[in-house]
């Protein structure tokens, strides 16, 4: 079953004061971005996503627990992702799948792409529309989480937030691709989790975290 909503939770609707002006103003310009790359994004980046796809799917097939339940697929783009781990026979032992993104164009063609999938009887999939950094799910909600590209295209205070979110939210593991030089990401992960470094692909390295909260 596949549904599709977005989040109150949004930053892109300034409420509450939650972001300063500047913040507000990089976050409206990531969402910008991928809007208008949506259509191109996957002849763009298809090959070199693809990379880190079968990294992380060599991980799930030795440690198949990794998607068996509640699934977070963090900044799930035009839906790649979940159609690679399809592809694999990879999806049956997931109860809940959660594609998250906060560009519409891209969660619209992600949405075709997986509408075209007969999908297993026993998973239900959502596609959600909302700020990582204002993720609208309770703690611990999610048995695993997986973000393949996404902190490197983040301003840095953004990538901060939204791995803060990613952690409160995970029970398990985190399976994270992100530039070798993303600075403040990994200076997150070394304080709150237990990283293993699975692989490089192309400029990302591929990590295996352990959640110790």
């Amino acid at each position: 079953m596949l549904g599709r909503r977005e989040s109150s939770q949004n930053s892109s609707n300034k409420d509450g004061g939650c972001l300063q002006d500047n913040e507000y103003r990089d976050i409206v310009q990531v969402m910008k971005k991928y809007n208008m790359t949506s259509s191109s994004y996957d002849e763009l980046y298809g090959e070199e996503q693809a990379e880190k796809y079968y990294i992380i799917s060599n991980i799930v097939v030795n440690m198949i627990s990794l998607l068996r339940g509640r699934i977070l697929d963090a900044g799930g783009g035009t839906g790649t992702f979940y159609d690679y781990l399809y592809s694999k026979g990879l999806v049956g032992g997931t109860s809940y799948y959660v594609l998250f993104d906060i560009s519409q164009g891209m969660l619209e063609r992600a949405q075709l792409r997986i509408s075209k999938l007969p999908q297993p009887h026993n998973t239900l999939i959502d596609i959600v529309r909302g700020d990582l950094a204002f993720l609208p799910f309770r703690g611990k909600s999610f048995d695993n989480i997986f973000s393949v590209t996404v902190f490197n295209n983040l301003p840095s205070h953004a990538a901060e937030r939204a791995l803060e979110a990613l952690l409160s939210t995970a029970r398990g593991d985190i399976i994270i691709s992100v530039l070798s030089a993303a600075a403040p990401v990994i200076k997150v992960l070394d304080r709150r989790v237990e990283c293993e470094k699975k692989g490089n692909a192309v400029k990302d390295a591929v990590f295996l975290c352990r959640n110790r909260t």
